[in-house]
């Protein structure tokens, strides 16, 4: 059976639906900002052991994933190159970010949210946890506004465009649901404080900490990033539970490149200030 070359405007049409097809993708080359939107979450991995990892111990990782309302393709990459239809995004944070994104994807966890992020790349080795990941310049949830809304009582515009306020909300018991809510923020504080000692961040990590103790000393922003952004193996935070009172404590494990490995805990005191809980006292259990 003799083939028939294809005609030059068959050929145009499928030039014309290759560009298409690649107008739709986002070009990982290009590097430049891009949106995405879709429901947050946090998951822990169990990590990719090599013989140096068993010899210390390997340990979880977590990681913060945007799970997207439509997949996307993705250009600009010998491996992805649009082949494959992306539904998960990793979001990192750049260590020397200093603005609360860490403390704000973890407030945001199960929620809604839009992304904006400075850089996108393709996932791969021991850290990365979905095929593509970027780096998160904001993020913001249209949700945590209305829910804002609706507990100071906004008024709504029904459709006959007359002005009613917002139906009353049933509460529980007052004084179990401030405890309860203390309690929760305070565990995000301490969370997040350590959490940005993982990135060696003590920027961040002294937003968490009562004005008179972070201006100098080891608890202040130059100090913590000195000494945890410098670590052979970062600060990894295990758990935190409350033991009473406004006190809490952390569990945690670092190593040193002098070959120091803590796997420590520490009681972490908060403190209101203002509007804010922030930390007070750390006392360190286990001497790290």
């Amino acid at each position: 059976m003799r083939s028939v070359p294809l005609g030059i405007a068959t050929i145009s049409c499928i030039l014309s639906l290759k560009q298409a097809w690649a107008d739709d993708c986002i070009d990982l080359s290009a590097k430049e900002p891009i949106t995405l939107s879709g429901l947050l979450e946090h998951r822990t991995f169990s990590p990719a052991i090599d013989e140096e990892q068993a010899a210390h111990g390997a340990l979880p990782e977590s990681a913060y994933l945007l799970k997207l309302d439509t997949s996307k393709c993705f250009v600009g990459d010998d491996v992805l190159d649009g082949g494959a239809d992306v539904k998960l995004i990793q979001l990192i944070v750049n260590g020397d970010d200093d603005r609360g994104l860490f403390s704000q994807l973890r407030a945001l966890i199960g929620r809604h949210v839009t992304v904006a992020a400075q850089d996108a790349f393709r996932g791969g080795g021991k850290h990365r946890h979905a095929l593509v990941a970027v780096v998160v310049s904001s993020v913001s949830s249209k949700q945590q506004g209305q829910l804002q809304s609706e507990l100071e009582g906004q008024v709504t515009e029904p459709d006959d465009g007359a002005a009613r306020p917002a139906p009353d909300m049933e509460l529980g018991d007052p004084t179990n649901t401030t405890r309860i809510e203390t309690e929760d923020t305070a565990i995000r504080t301490v969370e997040s404080f350590y959490l940005a000692l993982t990135a060696g961040d003590g920027a961040e990590a002294a937003r968490h900490i009562i004005p008179a103790k972070r201006r100098s000393g080891p608890l202040s922003a130059g100090a913590m990033s000195s000494y945890y952004g410098a670590l052979k193996r970062p600060l990894r935070l295990l758990d935190v539970k409350h033991v009473g009172g406004d006190r809490y404590r952390a569990s945690y494990t670092f190593e040193t490149w002098q070959g120091m490995r803590c796997d420590g805990q520490s009681v972490v005191t908060t403190v209101r200030v203002g509007g804010e809980r922030l930390i007070s006292r750390i006392v360190a259990e286990s001497g790290c």
